[in-house]
């Protein structure tokens, strides 16, 4: 069976009625190269000490999927690509490379903007699963064949909609799915990120160790996150995953340095940003 699409592999602005807006991407340690995002996947309660803190308990029922849109990913490598999708602000803080290590050029530091309709904007860091080959129905032995890298991002909350929208019964996506609320940093391929055990998610604001937690901890392991979520989306190239957040979410505020990393030994990934004012 034969399935139409609406994307053209030509981008001359005579086919569109205006110009196409510029691919989303994120930057890739030690490659020049950047990963095209398509589209933006997140799991939800999938560490029980976070299921416990926001006052759940924990299912036996299948994973929680929500989406964010594509352009809220905020490419949080430090760079000078005039290309990316990043936000820049002029603080003068931490000094980073390309691949997001501590270096000595000194450069911006990335803003994210908060959102100006929430009074209660929650940090919730987690593990993004890059995706490098597609499929339906993707058995878990299979799962990790289809990753590309992975990062680490914020899956940033407008804590007071989602409980004001679950009050209601309401759906609560827009409180997830706001402009600027996915920031990414550099990734990372598979195989320099190396074995999933024992890899350390940790998130400091202003230094105060808020997250921390090791990846055995999920209730729904990255294989079966890949194999779960194709069950109702075809999965292509250039998808992400947020894989989810442990406990220690809170309120972010202006001002406030955000650094996410994920670690075994040497190897590590990070996301490093200034909280932004809020927006009209």
């Amino acid at each position: 069976m034969a399935f139409s699409s609406s994307s053209s592999s030509s981008s001359s602005s005579s086919e569109y009625v205006f110009d196409p807006p510029p691919v989303v991407s994120l930057s890739v340690m030690g490659s020049v190269a950047r990963f095209p995002v398509r589209r933006v996947y997140c799991i939800g309660k999938n560490y029980e000490d976070h299921v416990k803190e926001m006052g759940g308990t924990v299912a036996t029922e299948p994973p929680l999927w929500f989406m964010k849109p594509t352009d809220s990913v905020v490419d949080c490598s430090i760079h000078s690509n005039s290309n990316s999708n990043s936000v820049s602000g002029s603080g003068s803080g931490s000094t980073c490379t390309g691949d997001g290590s501590a270096g000595s050029r000194a450069v911006e530091d990335v803003v994210v903007p908060l959102p100006g309709f929430s009074t209660n904007v929650h940090w919730e860091a987690e593990i993004v699963i890059a995706i490098g080959k597609g499929g339906k129905n993707i058995d878990p032995k299979d799962a990790m064949d289809c990753i590309f890298g992975f990062g680490v991002g914020i899956d940033l909350t407008a804590r007071d909609l989602q409980a004001e929208f679950k009050k209601k019964g309401r759906p609560w996506e827009v409180s997830k799915s706001f402009d600027f609320s996915g920031p990414i940093g550099a990734l990372m391929t598979k195989a320099d990120f190396g074995e999933l055990a024992d890899q350390r998610l940790l998130l400091l604001v202003n230094g105060e160790v808020k997250q921390d937690v090791t990846q055995d901890k999920m209730l729904c392991s990255i294989p079966n996150q890949v194999a779960e979520v194709s069950k109702f989306f075809h999965l292509y190239p250039g998808d992400i995953i947020f894989a989810g957040t442990p406990a220690g979410v809170g309120q972010m505020h202006p001002g406030d340095r955000i650094q996410v990393s994920c670690s075994k030994g040497d190897v590590r990934v990070v996301c490093n940003f200034i909280a932004g004012p809020y927006l009209a």
